[in-house]
């Protein structure tokens, strides 16, 4: 249901994430019974981190 949400552009990368790890949390600390939770979305968050790296660069070749 997110996934598909965020595929049709209802919801941002960042929301998408959220709500993925608080469900992983849930899951993790709750029914697992784990310390730490797992880490939901890893791909997504490596892609906005290159995202938000490449906007940095971008900036920083601009005058101003």
């Amino acid at each position: 249901m997110l996934g598909s949400k965020y595929q049709r552009t209802e919801i941002s990368a960042q929301q998408a994430i959220d709500a993925v790890q608080a469900l992983a949390n849930q899951i993790s600390y709750y029914e697992l019974r784990l310390e730490e939770p797992f880490q939901a979305l890893r791909f997504l968050r490596d892609e906005l981190e290159a995202q938000q790296g490449d906007a940095a660069e971008g900036e920083e070749g601009t005058p101003g």
